[in-house]
């Protein structure tokens, strides 16, 4: 099932930028306070959305959890009776997941890992999930579309893809977004730097975890991911909006289509 060579992870490669943004984004994910508020959060277990999209979709099988930070939905999953590999970027986040696991008497494999390189073989997963927004924080749109590809690689013909997103509005409706559209467009033509990869790319602090950590997250047009779902071999099957998160990220379930 894996691949011969050793399990390793790295950071995004995409360019000197890039890389940057990698290490933010393994940083905020390895801090003490971070770590402390995602295992307090996994106790919620999956959210509305996602458990209604899973008990619609899925049948039983084996589950890739990409970015599982603590377990919120590695831990459930696995009680549900699927066979569940979680796999995360931070070493802190996996140490963390194995420790609240141990704590509800659960067996789960979990492992330190890229999504940029999964190290397993191909048609190894019934289906694969990537929550809480996780794929829109691989920085660049080369790197996410890869990444894509690596889940698409390691599904079997016909396997579920369930991932979060928030949602980018039109810039010509939205007062904030053609602001931002302003910026990062007009900063080059005045000499000036200007941050991220692509536009949708937003830096902010969060501080509902004690401590003031700068965050990185792409937010995408919603008919952009649709098309590159479509254009890599998916068919999405539903999407619902998930009330109980402040921003209300949309949740989306897509099958891979068989090889040709």
């Amino acid at each position: 099932m894996r691949k011969a060579k050793a399990m390793r992870w790295r950071l995004s490669t995409l360019d000197n930028n890039g890389t940057q943004i990698g290490q933010l984004v393994l940083a905020e994910y390895s801090s003490a306070p971070v770590v402390a508020h995602f295992a307090a959060a996994a106790k919620a277990g999956l959210w509305p959305s996602e458990l209604e999209l899973v008990d619609r979709y899925f049948q039983p099988g084996r589950v890739l959890d990409l970015g599982c930070g603590v377990g919120r939905v590695t831990i459930p999953l696995s009680t549900m009776g699927f066979e569940v590999i979680g796999v995360d970027i931070s070493p802190a986040m996996i140490a963390a997941a194995r420790e609240l696991t141990a704590t509800e008497d659960l067996s789960i494999q979990y492992e330190v890992g890229d999504a940029l390189d999964l190290q397993f073989d191909g048609k190894t997963f019934d289906h694969v999930i990537f929550s809480n927004q996780g794929w829109m924080q691989i920085p660049g749109a080369s790197d996410r579309l890869r990444v894509l590809r690596e889940i698409r690689r390691v599904l079997v013909d016909g396997g579920l893809f369930l991932f979060s997103t928030h949602s980018r509005p039109c810039v010509l409706t939205d007062t904030l977004w053609a602001k931002r559209w302003l910026r990062w467009h007009g900063r080059p033509l005045l000499g000036l730097h200007r941050r991220g990869i692509d536009f949708g790319d937003l830096f902010y602090v969060r501080r509902d975890v004690g401590a003031s950590l700068e965050q990185f997250l792409h937010i995408p047009k919603r008919d952009h991911i649709q098309k590159l779902l479509q254009a890599e071999g998916f068919q999405l099957l539903g999407t619902l909006r998930e009330q109980t998160i402040k921003h209300q990220p949309v949740v989306y379930v897509a099958r891979k289509r068989r090889d040709l």
